[in-house]
């Protein structure tokens, strides 16, 4: 799983809970989280506010590029009702 996927679940409430991992006969990969425990609401806010911060705060050379990235983060937020 993607680090930053796995710290944005965790946020969210997930949890590893080894015990609902395939009937707890197995033990589950190292960065398991178990998706019934997350949620999916809080998951999403997440995803779309780092989505957004990844749009306004990646390095700009020009100004116009930087205006660009900050009407594409609004726009999500925007889109997104946060």
């Amino acid at each position: 799983m993607n680090p930053q996927i796995r710290e944005l679940a965790e946020q969210a409430g997930g949890n590893p809970n080894y015990k609902a991992f395939r009937g707890y006969s197995l033990p589950p990969p190292p960065d398991y989280i178990d998706p019934a425990t997350v949620d999916l609401e809080k998951f999403a806010e997440l995803l779309i506010r780092e989505c957004a911060f990844v749009a306004q705060n990646k390095d700009a050379h020009k100004d116009w590029l930087k205006y660009g990235q900050g009407l594409a983060a609004g726009k999500i937020l925007e889109h997104f009702g946060y």
